[in-house]
């Protein structure tokens, strides 16, 4: 039985089971002894690790030869777990393809344009709740404006109650699929108790998603939100989208756009609190341009920094740290033979940290923007081909949008002696509170004394640093 990653007994460094309790870890070990390039698993000949652009390249121009295996394990037949398979992240091929064209209206670029006046409501009554001086933990901040805004735009609904239950049981059911599916291409035993729980939780996600659909169903079915759009597809051609399709495209989708989109907040919004230089720059830009208002799309252009800020942002903390392919058929990659079956681990975040593209690839530095010009394959944050996030002009604007916000409304400071550390579900967030200090917002901007792995991901003051 494994146990907690803070309880293991010594693990050798190249022992999968370190990949299991830590992705970024492991993936890092492999990439400093190996170099880019494909490594095999330890004694596994059907599991490798294909690390850089080379192997981004191939990988991702080539979906129906490394196909996706999605984030869940199968579970038994007739379970909650084997029908929520049925969404986009375990599609591939034409079904995959049609799929994602029906759920273009929802995030074609004009429709969340059009969605801007929404976008600055939502955060702006959010924010409306905050008060000077006191501490609040700014994770559980963002996932509940994340949550909020996807309920709004997304899910078409106002029941804010029964989408943050939804979120819940999500997070719960992605923590324990990511190491069950793993583990089980990697042939580790894991506890039962796992399995129980994942199958239990599995239960829930579906039974909430289809009260989310009824509750949808309800409302006229005009409009651009996701879940209207894909009723309206049914309604119109119930062959093309199932009603088991819709529950497991609807959880998929959910599931996707609240972690991924928190996930930059977060990280941002750390980020920022931890270089103060870099933050009382921004302050200058934002308030020059904004002063106090909430961006419109044409300030949003005009605002360089607050772009490169998220560009670099999602570069050390890409919201998907790694994935998984299965090769379809035998193949080739970076020089190595695979065969059929075999399992592709690839890492947008190992990637992202190679000093041959990045150089000092673990500073914090918004202004290597203004002259890094790498390919879409050495950067890579929401993908890239014909599997790039759906939602990335989506995430892209309620993300400038929400800080731009926040940052002229409150100066953030995260409480010293903070331990700092990485979840990884494929998604990348804080695995516990990050509290943060909410002041007027103006200078002095000062960063803290924090711990934690956050260190081996990121270089940060080592001493207490403030900008006047």
């Amino acid at each position: 039985m494994l146990r907690a990653a803070d309880e293991q007994p010594a693990i050798a460094d190249d022992d999968p089971v370190r990949f299991l309790h830590d992705p970024i870890d492991y993936l890092m070990r492999v990439y400093r002894r190996h170099g880019a390039g494909v490594t095999n698993a330890p004694r596994r000949a059907d599991f490798v690790f294909a690390l850089g652009a080379e192997s981004n390249y191939a990988i991702y121009s080539n979906p129906d030869l490394f196909v996706a295996t999605g984030f869940l394990f199968p579970g038994p037949k007739n379970s909650a777990q084997r029908r929520l398979l049925s969404g986009i992240f375990n599609q591939n091929g034409d079904r995959h393809r049609d799929h994602r064209r029906a759920m273009m209206p929802t995030f074609q670029k004009t429709t969340v344009a059009a969605w801007r006046d929404a976008m600055a409501e939502v955060c702006e009554t959010f924010f409306d709740d905050w008060r000077f001086g006191e501490t609040r933990d700014m994770s559980a901040e963002m996932l509940a404006l994340v949550v909020r805004l996807n309920a709004r735009l997304l899910l078409g609904v106002s029941d804010v109650d029964l989408v943050s239950q939804l979120e819940k049981a999500t997070d719960e059911w992605m923590a324990l699929n990511t190491p069950l599916t793993v583990a089980s291409s990697l042939s580790l035993d894991l506890p039962r108790s796992w399995y129980d729980a994942a199958l239990a939780s599995s239960e829930r996600v579906e039974s909430l998603t289809k009260q989310l659909l009824e509750l949808r169903k309800a409302q006229p079915l005009a409009g651009d939100d996701l879940l209207g759009v894909l009723l309206r597809v049914q309604a119109a051609d119930p062959s093309r989208i199932t009603p088991l399709e819709l529950v497991g495209q609807t959880a998929h989708m959910f599931a996707a756009a609240n972690q991924s989109t928190r996930s930059s907040l977060i990280w941002t919004l750390f980020l920022l609190a931890q270089h103060p230089e870099v933050m009382a720059e921004l302050h200058d830009e934002l308030d020059g341009e904004l002063h106090g208002a909430a961006p419109t799309l044409e300030q949003i252009e005009r605002l360089p920094l607050l772009d490169r800020v998220y560009r670099e942002s999602v570069r050390l903390f890409p919201p998907v740290s790694y994935y998984t392919r299965m090769c379809a058929d035998a193949t080739e990659l970076c020089g190595r033979r695979l065969n059929k079956g075999t399992t592709v681990v690839f890492s947008h975040y190992v990637t992202h940290h190679m000093a041959t593209t990045f150089a000092d690839p673990q500073r914090f530095h918004p202004d290597r923007w203004l002259s890094a010009n790498p390919t879409p394959y050495e950067y890579l944050p929401f993908g890239v081909g014909a599997r790039t996030c759906i939602g990335i002009t989506f995430a892209a604007q309620v993300g400038r949008i929400a800080l731009a916000t926040l940052l002229q409304r409150a100066r953030l400071t995260i409480v010293p002696g903070t331990q700092v550390n990485r979840k990884v579900t494929t998604i990348l967030s804080p695995r516990d509170p990050m509290p943060m200090r909410i002041d007027r917002p103006g200078r002095p901007y000062q960063s803290s004394i924090v711990g934690g792995d956050v260190h081996d991901m990121v270089h940060l003051p080592s001493t207490l640093a403030a900008a006047a």
